[in-house]
């Protein structure tokens, strides 16, 4: 089955930034955390750098004090367990998901690309996760969530884009939508 999509943003073409110029100028939550957006071998705080280091607060040299209070906001912005400190391959799977979510919110960048950001988490973190990205887009950063969530698509899309066999079926407003329409769209290709 393939994926729908949401798009949310708080105006169209909002993004105005360019994406890839010698460095990504977004964030990106993929769907498998470690080894992928995560190092497992490095502390919490190392991973919660990833990809930050060369930006201010920071730079050629980094200080640890602005490393360590960098580390601090996003674990304390998701309550994401462990100790600074600690390797992040000890984090279960819904704190490798929030540490990514943080770090890659706090980036900056103008638009946050998540793969399945809610997958796996209990109600009230994944409830934390989806309002944290409406936040997002609703200071204007674009926010584009890929999930077979339906209930969690149709929660916090302004569009959706509906693929079937890799091609896009459909794109339209949320509430023009159901859970069997858009079930339909997503196996089918086609409103039943």
């Amino acid at each position: 089955m393939d994926a729908s999509a949401g798009l949310r943003a708080h105006k169209p073409g909002s993004i105005g930034a360019p994406l890839s110029a010698g460095r990504r100028n977004f964030g990106y939550v993929p769907s498998q955390h470690l080894g992928t957006a995560i190092a497992p071998g490095l502390s919490i705080t190392d991973n919660a750098l990833i990809g930050h280091q060369r930006h201010p607060p920071f730079g050629v040299l980094i200080n640890p004090a602005a490393k360590a209070g960098w580390a601090d906001r996003i674990r304390n912005r998701f309550s994401t367990a462990g100790e600074a400190e600690d390797l992040a391959a000890t984090l279960s799977g819904g704190n490798l998901q929030r540490l990514t979510l943080g770090r890659e919110l706090a980036h900056g960048g103008p638009l946050i690309v998540a793969s399945y950001p809610a997958r796996g988490l209990d109600i009230a973190s994944a409830a934390a996760i989806r309002s944290a990205l409406v936040d997002a887009a609703d200071v204007g950063k674009g926010v584009l969530i890929a999930s077979e969530e339906i209930e969690e698509t149709l929660e916090i899309a302004t569009r959706v884009l509906v693929m079937h066999r890799g091609r896009i079926v459909a794109d339209m407003p949320p509430e023009e939508l159901d859970s069997r329409k858009l079930g339909a769209l997503m196996t089918l290709g086609r409103a039943a």
